[in-house]
């Protein structure tokens, strides 16, 4: 029995299994940042431009990571930008990779950027993220769009 990889199905259409891929990168997204993302930012800028106390940079402190300002404005960036891609579908499976990898340390370290964010929560995230990684963001994705733009491009 010779290998035969995976053949395109018959239809190039979104399915209803991409319109659920579109919910689950869409719901996720709007709640991990919503929840827990945006709190930070607005520490993060209220730190930066008026000085105020970040707790985010005091938790990193006392896992004595280096320079805990930076790190804690440069994985709240980050994370911002990966939820960003995950949710229009650009470079779905990158930035879903470092959410997955945000969340592990979340999970590992004990941080806390938010109440609300339980350890169950950081599971379900986990999966999410985890499974985006492995399998991209469907056809109904900006990725699925630019891929088949540019076959037409190799093809023409």
């Amino acid at each position: 029995m010779s290998f035969r990889s995976l053949e395109e199905p018959e239809s190039a259409s979104p399915h209803l299994a991409d319109a659920g891929l579109l919910l689950i990168r869409v719901f996720a997204v709007f709640a991990f940042f919503y929840y827990q993302l945006a709190a930070q930012l607005r520490a993060a800028f209220a730190r930066f431009w008026e000085g105020a106390e970040w707790d985010l940079v005091g938790q990193l402190e006392a896992l004595h990571l280096p320079a805990p300002g930076l790190s804690a404005a440069l994985g709240a960036g980050i994370l911002a930008l990966a939820l960003a891609g995950v949710a229009t579908g650009l470079y779905t499976r990158l930035g879903a990779f470092l959410a997955l990898v945000a969340v592990l340390f979340l999970l590992l370290s004990g941080v806390v950027l938010a109440p609300s964010l339980t350890p169950q929560a950081l599971v379900l995230y986990l999966g999410i993220f985890a499974g985006l990684t492995a399998g991209g963001g469907g056809r109904l994705s900006l990725d699925h769009l630019l891929a088949g733009r540019r076959r037409r491009e190799d093809a023409g």
